[in-house]
């Protein structure tokens, strides 16, 4: 009795119930009800989709299988939609003056890589959609290994390299604009919405941290770029 009367349930009202007929209306329902937002609606829809069924299941489970480059019309379904999840959270951050631009790297061929790479450069002006740039495999790595030295200049004390990071930020440039490089394994476990949010927050506390750092620094001191 104490556990059923922990669940929550909405406040009675007249229709609440009227006019389900299949299981996806009872969602529908129930997000209208308790009021959730987007952002808690994609985390309870992460949580059935994705983890319960892994719980339970092998190297089949959804969780572990590789990101679709291809799904019926639509190129890539699940880095599209992480990075617009992650632009949405940072959007917020800069305010209206910049924009996120995000860039998917896909391999042209087969054999697809273990990795997954996707860049968003801070721009002035307007939000663009998400694209993706085919690259044939040795111009992926190629980029892929241009990162990995960044990364290793920035952490000269560290032993290895991004390749052992299962997951890796890198701030850099694209040409002249400031770029947010993600690196991942190839699992749709971590190309989720809900893990768009939150490598975006990861991203939002960087960025916070740095400018707390640049205010207590005396001036005239210049700092490096990590």
């Amino acid at each position: 009795m104490e556990e059923l009367l922990r669940v929550p349930i909405p406040e009675p009202r007249p229709g609440l119930l009227t006019g389900i007929t299949k299981p996806s209306d009872v969602d529908a329902r129930v997000r209208e009800a308790f009021g959730f937002k987007d952002a808690e609606w994609v985390l309870a829809e992460n949580l059935f989709n994705i983890t319960l069924p892994d719980k339970e299941g092998d190297a089949r489970s959804p969780r572990r299988q590789p990101t679709q480059r291809q799904h019926v019309s639509a190129k890539e379904p699940e880095l599209r939609q992480y990075c617009e999840y992650f632009s949405r959270v940072l959007r917020t951050g800069f305010g209206p003056s910049k924009s996120l631009a995000a860039t998917v790297f896909q391999e042209t061929a087969r054999p697809f890589l273990p990795f997954r790479l996707v860049a968003f450069q801070i721009e002035t002006g307007s939000a663009r959609s998400v694209e993706v740039e085919p690259l044939d495999s040795s111009e992926l790595l190629g980029e892929l290994e241009r990162l990995n030295q960044t990364w290793l200049h920035a952490r000269k004390d560290s032993p290895g390299s991004v390749y052992f990071q299962r997951i890796a930020r890198l701030y850099d440039h694209r040409g002249k604009t400031p770029t947010i490089y993600i690196i991942k394994s190839d699992a749709r476990r971590y190309w989720t919405r809900s893990m768009g949010l939150h490598d975006a927050d990861k991203v939002a506390v960087d960025f916070t941290s740095w400018q707390a750092a640049a205010a207590a620094r005396p001036s005239g001191k210049r700092g490096t770029r990590g």
